[in-house]
């Protein structure tokens, strides 16, 4: 996104940022979707990209979460039908938030987040808390 100026948005799921980007900064709207207690005050390199992002942007919180929860791993998890001591295992990487909810959420943040930057519309869940999403916390704009 940083060399490609076609690129019109971009998503960071609950990955630390690197390289130049962190102190260049972006001039496209940007979402960046992080783990419970995943945030720019847990990580230096969210607060210090986030200083440089000149355009919209938006950082969500997902509560039961950890950093595989934005895999398929948890979804997999579920349609196989995984024993509750895998589960119990697993949850340190992929949270506790049910895998196909954690799917759903996911999925439905990605394509509001579409439909803002290429469709042009102004998706009520990116500007505010939603009663069908209750897992999903704003903690910045």
């Amino acid at each position: 996104m940083l060399r490609d100026k076609r690129i019109v948005g971009g998503i960071n799921l609950d990955g630390s940022f690197f390289s130049t980007v962190m102190n260049k900064g972006l001039d496209r709207p940007f979402l960046i979707f992080g783990h419970e207690n995943k945030t720019q005050a847990t990580d230096d390199s969210w607060a210090e990209t986030w200083s440089h992002l000149r355009s919209w942007k938006l950082e969500l919180g997902l509560a039961k979460s950890q950093h595989y929860t934005f895999s398929d791993l948890p979804a997999l998890l579920n349609v196989l039908h995984a024993p509750q001591e895998i589960l119990d295992a697993a949850s340190g990487r992929v949270g506790t938030l049910d895998g196909l909810r954690a799917l759903d959420i996911v999925q439905t943040y990605v394509v509001a987040f579409l439909d803002l930057v290429l469709r042009h519309k102004n998706p009520k869940i990116l500007h505010q808390t939603v009663a069908e999403f209750p897992e999903v916390s704003i903690v910045d704009k």
